[in-house]
């Protein structure tokens, strides 16, 4: 779904989170672009925006995830990539307003 969405030039977003890795720390999360999808190696380059404002490429290796598709008010449509470490990536159109 993802690299038919990046064929349409759909403007995909991404938005990743990682549990806490300590007692009492927060989990982290990050929002991206997807600019590019390799079904064959599983990978999605993204590039996400640092806290100093800057753009950085980033691959993300998406193997051995578990799928699941919907739709939210966030996100008219959605993917999401489920890690057994917890991790989660959402990548999706967000709705008309969202960043």
């Amino acid at each position: 779904m993802l690299a038919t969405w990046i064929e349409g030039r759909a403007i995909i977003h991404a938005l990743m989170s990682r549990p806490a890795s300590k007692a009492g720390s927060r989990k982290a999360e990050s929002a991206a672009i997807v600019n590019q999808v390799l079904p064959h190696s599983q990978k999605a380059l993204l590039t996400v925006r640092d806290e100093n404002g800057e753009d950085l490429g980033v691959t993300v290796s998406l193997e051995g995830a578990e799928w699941e598709t919907g739709a939210d008010t966030q996100w008219p449509r959605f993917v999401a990539a489920t890690f057994a470490n917890g991790s989660r990536y959402v990548f999706g159109e967000r709705a008309s307003g969202g960043s």
